[in-house]
């Protein structure tokens, strides 16, 4: 992975006030790990945005036509080798952070795999 961009990923994580837990990168706003990369690549990339799925204002809001999973774009850009890399514990980035990880962990988690 790009340092640079580790390095805002990481920092834009711990940063976060709330982090989504739903397994969608932006749930009403509120983003998961993954989202939050995709949230960097929107505001380095400046064209695409996040937009409402269904059109009925789900809140489940996609990225590049993305709600669960990073999309090709974003992790290529990133120099991540997969839209949901595998990490030191034997656990891809989404299941760890699906099993309750706490921030702190995965932050340790990240800065040793990627």
């Amino acid at each position: 992975m790009k340092s640079d961009i580790k390095k805002l990923w990481i920092k834009q994580i711990q940063a976060a006030k709330e982090l989504s837990e739903y397994g969608e990168l932006n749930s009403a706003g509120v983003l998961d790990p993954a989202g939050i990369l995709c949230d960097i690549h929107r505001k380095r990339i400046k064209k695409a945005g996040w937009k409402d799925t269904m059109g009925t204002n789900t809140g489940t809001l996609s990225y590049m036509g993305a709600t669960e999973e990073m999309p090709e774009a974003v992790w290529k850009w990133a120099g991540l080798d997969s839209s949901d890399p595998q990490l030191k514990n034997g656990k891809t980035l989404n299941e760890t952070w699906d099993d309750g990880i706490s921030v702190k962990a995965l932050v340790r988690l990240m800065e040793t795999s990627l």
